[in-house]
């Protein structure tokens, strides 16, 4: 005699175990859909245009940032006492020749950035809100720039990144450490000019992105 109920309950399992190796594959197929979008867009905004205007420009300020400290040696321990102490005096001195190319160059990349975010909204959100350096209390400076003087900064070569893999999120480090520069530039006088506590502020922070956001191959 052909028992019903057990073939209901075996035909009940096997179906339960066939939507349950369905549900995992569904979940592993996202999974790895989400993963490869995540690389996709990774690849799409290294390559985009203005991204890549925008990192041209941004490794050149701190590029001059670089040079602005080598030509008036100024070594790191140096910069790291004059951004604590907020010695606007040195910070001219330091980033008077290269200030206005500094200027300049913050606005072009703030062009490029807008651009960039109108179609990759999420960089945005890497970005944050950024760090106003000037407003800083001075033991809140110590405890952000305390390895400053541990870095290489002044033995790389920006323009050929010295065997240096950088990345879109090292370039979104720079932003924000910059964005209170920009507001310097938005809010700045006639001719335009950032103020050297502003750029000496971003040189500082830019430093530490290099050493959080790059790494030798």
């Amino acid at each position: 005699m052909i028992n019903y109920k057990k073939i209901f309950y075996l035909m009940s399992c096997i179906l339960m175990l066939s939507l349950v190796i369905a549900s995992c594959d569904s979940e592993e197929t996202e999974t790895t859909s989400i993963e490869a979008q995540i690389e996709i867009d990774d690849k799409a905004i290294e390559s985009d245009p203005d991204y890549i205007a925008l990192e041209k420009l941004l490794i050149n300020n701190i590029s001059l940032v670089q040079s602005s400290l080598k030509n008036n040696n100024v070594s790191l321990t140096e910069y790291k006492k004059i951004v604590i102490d907020k010695n606007e005096e040195q910070m001219q001195e330091i980033f008077d020749n290269n200030q206005m190319k500094i200027s300049e160059n913050f606005i072009l990349a703030k062009m490029h950035y807008e651009s960039l975010i109108s179609k990759y909204p999420q960089i945005e959100e890497e970005v944050g809100s950024g760090i106003d350096y000037n407003n800083l209390s001075k033991s809140e400076a110590e405890s952000i720039f305390q390895n400053l003087d541990k870095s290489d900064f002044l033995d790389v070569n920006f323009i050929g990144k010295n065997n240096r893999r950088c990345g879109w999120r090292y370039i979104t480090c720079l932003l924000a450490v910059g964005l209170p520069a920009w507001a310097c530039v938005i809010g700045g006088s006639p001719t335009i000019v950032v103020s050297a506590a502003c750029i000496a502020g971003y040189g500082a922070g830019a430093i530490l992105c290099m050493d959080s956001y790059c790494w030798v191959f």
